[in-house]
C-alpha cells in the first residue's frame, strides 16, 4: 500500500479527475496501463472506505490520475478534497491490459466512464510510439457528455496509428466530425475491421450490460474468446463455486477476509496461552469415596496434557498465516490477453 497526497481535484460537469503525487517518490505505485487500484482518503481521523478506480495517468508519469462521474456518497466527497489530504492507494488489479505482441490490431470499446482505462492506454501507447492500429468507438449519452473529450482529440492528431469515433445517443453531434448519432453496432464494426474480425483483438469496458452485449455480438461474427478482453465496475467472475462475485467485490471481500484472519488467528494464540495457565491454577476435583483420598498431583497430571494438546494446536494454527488478499501480486508478469 502505498501513501499519496491530493495535488489537484478537476471536475468536468458530472465527472471528476483526482491527481495524486506519491508521498515518496522511489515507493509509486507501478502498473500496466489499464489496471485499477482502491483508494481511501483521510476524513479527519479516520481513513474512508476503500474503493476501486481505473487509472487514467500514465504508468511513466510521477503521480498518479483517478476519474470517475460523481455518482453517490464517496466521488461526492472525492470531488471536496482539498491539496494535502493523504490518500492510500493500493493495487494495482487487473488484467485489461494490451499484449503488444499478440494484439496487433486493437478495438477499443468504450461507453460512459469507461473510457478510463483507455485513457491510460492511449496515452502511453502515444508517449511510447506504440504502431500497433487502434480505433477508439465511444458511447455517450449526448456529445455534452464526454469526458476526456478535447485530450482525445489531442492524442488522435499526436499518434498516427490511433482513429477515434463517438457515439451519440441523444442530441446533436456538434463538436465535430468525429461525432456521430448512432449506437455501435454490428454493420459499424463490420466497416471498421472490413468484416475480418477475427484479425482484431477487442477491448470493452463500460457498464455490464454493454459489454454483454458487445461480446455477444462479437462472438456471434467469430470472435474467438482470447481475442475479447472486458472490464466492468459491476462485472462477474466466476470463481468455479456456482457464486458470481464482481471484480471490485472481490478486492473488497478479500481485504475483509484478511482482516478477520489475523484477528481470528491472534485471539486463538491469546486463548491458547491463558487457557493452560488457568487450568493449571485451577484446584484438582478429583473425586474418592473419603475425603482424604482427594489428590493435587491428579491435577496437575491433566494440566500437563492440556498444555501439551494447546502447544500442538497453536504450531497447527501458525503454520499458514496467508490471507485471500495475497493472491494479488505486486510482481508483474507478461500480461495477460483475456480476463476470465
Amino acid at each position: 500500500m502505498q501513501r499519496y497526497t491530493v495535488s489537484s481535484v478537476e471536475r468536468h460537469g458530472k465527472h471528476i479527475a483526482i491527481n495524486l503525487q506519491p508521498a515518496v517518490q522511489a515507493q509509486r505505485l507501478h502498473f500496466f496501463p489499464g489496471q485499477y487500484a482502491t483508494i481511501s482518503f483521510k476524513r479527519g481521523n479516520k481513513w474512508s472506505p476503500a474503493r476501486c478506480f481505473s487509472m487514467t495517468s500514465s504508468p511513466d508519469d510521477t503521480g498518479l490520475q483517478f476519474a470517475s462521474r460523481i455518482d453517490g456518497k464517496f466521488t461526492q466527497q472525492l470531488s471536496r478534497l482539498q491539496r494535502g489530504t493523504e490518500v492510500k492507494v493500493q493495487g494495482p488489479f487487473g488484467r485489461f491490459v494490451i499484449d503488444p505482441g499478440f494484439d496487433h490490431r486493437i478495438v477499443m470499446l468504450a461507453a460512459g466512464i469507461g473510457i478510463t482505462p483507455f485513457i491510460s492506454m492511449l496515452r502511453h501507447a502515444t508517449e511510447t510510439g506504440l504502431d500497433n492500429p487502434i480505433t477508439l468507438l465511444y458511447a455517450c449519452r449526448s456529445s455534452a457528455d464526454i469526458p476526456f473529450y478535447d485530450e482525445i482529440m489531442v492524442l488522435a492528431r499526436r499518434n498516427p496509428h490511433l482513429k477515434v469515433y463517438f457515439l451519440v445517443s441523444e442530441g446533436p453531434s456538434e463538436k465535430s466530425k468525429n461525432v456521430f448519432k448512432r449506437r455501435i453496432d454490428d454493420v459499424l464494426l463490420a466497416r471498421i475491421t472490413n468484416g475480418e474480425f477475427g484479425k482484431f483483438s477487442f477491448f470493452i469496458c463500460g457498464p455490464k450490460a454493454f459489454t454483454g452485449n458487445m461480446e455477444h455480438l462479437l462472438e456471434d461474427h467469430g470472435t474467438e474468446k482470447d481475442r475479447l478482453v472486458t472490464e466492468s465496475f459491476s462485472q462477474a467472475t466466476n470463481l468455479g463455486l456456482g457464486v458470481n462475485i464482481s471484480i471490485p467485490s472481490l478486492t473488497y471481500v478479500t481485504t475483509a477476509l484478511a482482516l478477520l484472519a489475523g484477528i481470528g488467528f491472534f485471539t486463538y494464540l491469546d486463548l491458547s496461552r491463558y487457557l493452560p495457565k488457568a487450568e493449571a491454577k485451577a484446584p484438582s476435583a478429583t473425586t474418592s469415596n473419603t475425603p482424604s483420598s482427594v489428590s493435587s498431583d491428579g491435577g496437575n497430571s491433566d494440566s500437563s496434557s492440556s498444555d501439551s494438546f494447546y502447544s500442538n494446536s497453536s504450531q497447527a494454527a501458525g503454520g499458514n498465516t496467508g490471507s485471500p488478499a495475497s493472491t494479488y501480486s505486486q510482481s508483474y508478469q507478461t500480461p495477460m490477453s483475456t480476463v476470465s
